[in-house]
């Protein structure tokens, strides 16, 4: 039987002088408009942080939050050496074949593992919830603190708040880590593949829809040679191509072909071209050395960056969104890519929830008990969250509710079972 400590009342001098400072310093910085680069949910976390040390702090708190603590490092650590492993295994024969150093594929998998950790975490606090709090039950020691007066609310609590802090530091690997680890594990794959890695930079994205049914295409994007200086999109465009589409039939109306294109004083200016244009059954074709054209995409509209959602954070991706939808694309898929990126740190916390009640009604149950209801309820989930994002990529539910939905569901569901489980 653990004996409950008596909670320590009065802090130190030193103790109240720490946590002063730490709220006068957060206030400032989410007062002043001066500090973009601190982004909140770091404060979030140290915040957090700061709560479990101070809140806390007796010897029932210490001998969960220690087993909690080591269990869900053991169970991070064995996930993230399988994701290794399988990854490490589907690039070994490409490695060989083109007799590529090994240090590569440890160059791949330090990138790759922002990544894993997002997927692993909800998988890891479950299972180390389960094992924590399971295995106290097992060992009347669950039954021997209600005895003395403990609820079941205070037990869980210390586990719930730390998975709080882990969902703010999900938040800000995958908001501020992830997506650049990501780009680098694409190229540094294209290189194991025998491909050429792709570039996230200037030159990528090379066909471009714009206004009025336009598609333009160019070969190469070459910066101003003065870049401290140049205004972005500055540079020269290399085998510029821009076509005029017939909205009905997509049937091409125009070509206008350039070997350079720069954009100068708030126009186009093409040299060494030509103009191709198709009216019914005429057609009529232009040289020209130098000619200026009035297309309505500025240049800086060519050479943004194209990354997938998971390559994007949140500001960048609201920003892709909202640019689509404005030229009239649909954005249904990409909307619920978005609040994904909201709802996917909150899983594990969800995770948690759910699966405290099971760990009080375990009784006498094995530890593998515990990981099977674990891989269970996870199961399910992905399964609900896969349905609900499909629904809500193909218009049927709202994007908002296709990505929090399975996040309201789990949750409210193990809040009802704790609810219903005497305390």
């Amino acid at each position: 039987m653990i004996e409950e400590e008596p909670p320590v009342r009065r802090l130190t001098a030193r103790m109240r002088l720490l946590l002063a400072g730490a709220f006068a310093l957060l206030l400032a910085l989410l007062s002043s408009s001066e500090n973009p680069s601190l982004p909140l949910p770091f404060l979030l976390v140290g915040l957090i942080l700061l709560a479990l040390l101070l809140i806390f702090r007796t010897r029932l708190d210490r001998y969960i939050l220690g087993r909690f603590g080591s269990i869900l490092a053991g169970c991070a650590v064995t996930f993230l050496t399988l994701f290794a492993v399988y990854e490490f295994i589907n690039l070994i024969d490409d490695l060989a074949e083109r007799n590529l150093p090994f240090t590569l594929v440890l160059n791949y998998l330090k990138y790759r593992t922002p990544w894993i950790l997002t997927q692993i975490l909800p998988m890891s606090c479950l299972v180390a919830t389960f094992l924590a709090i399971g295995i106290m039950s097992r060992f009347n020691e669950v039954t021997a603190l209600k005895a003395s007066g403990t609820s079941i609310y205070r037990i869980a609590a210390p586990v719930v708040m730390v998975t709080v802090a882990i969902s703010a530091l999900a938040y800000v690997n995958q908001d501020y880590l992830e997506p650049y680890a990501n780009q680098r594990a694409a190229q540094i794959k294209d290189v194991i593949r025998g491909r050429s890695p792709r570039s996230y930079g200037a030159g990528e994205r090379r066909w471009v829809f714009g206004e009025g049914g336009r598609l333009y295409n160019f070969r190469n994007y070459v910066a101003s040679p003065v870049p401290v200086l140049a205004v972005p999109g500055s540079g020269e465009f290399q085998g510029f191509s821009a076509y005029r589409l017939d909205p009905a039939s997509f049937e091409i109306r125009e070509r206008v072909y350039a070997r350079s294109a720069t954009f100068t004083r708030g126009h186009w200016s093409l040299r060494d071209g030509w103009t191709r244009t198709f009216e019914g059954s005429e057609e009529s074709f232009e040289t020209f050395a130098e000619k200026p054209f009035e297309f309505p995409e500025g240049p800086g509209y060519f050479i943004k960056e194209w990354k997938t959602p998971a390559q994007m954070n949140f500001a960048e991706l609201k920003h892709f969104v909202v640019g689509l939808k404005r030229r009239g694309y649909d954005v249904q898929e990409l909307t619920v890519d978005l609040y994904d990126k909201t709802a996917l740190p909150i899983v594990s916390l969800t995770m948690v929830i759910l699966g405290i009640p099971f760990c009080f009604r375990m009784g006498k149950r094995g530890s593998l008990y515990g990981v099977g209801i674990a891989v269970s309820l996870v199961t399910v989930f992905l399964l609900v969250f896969s349905t609900t994002n499909a629904l809500g990529g193909i218009g049927l539910l709202p994007p908002f509710l296709a990505a929090w939905a399975p996040n309201v569901l789990f949750a409210g569901s193990g809040v009802y079972l704790l609810l219903r489980t005497g305390t």
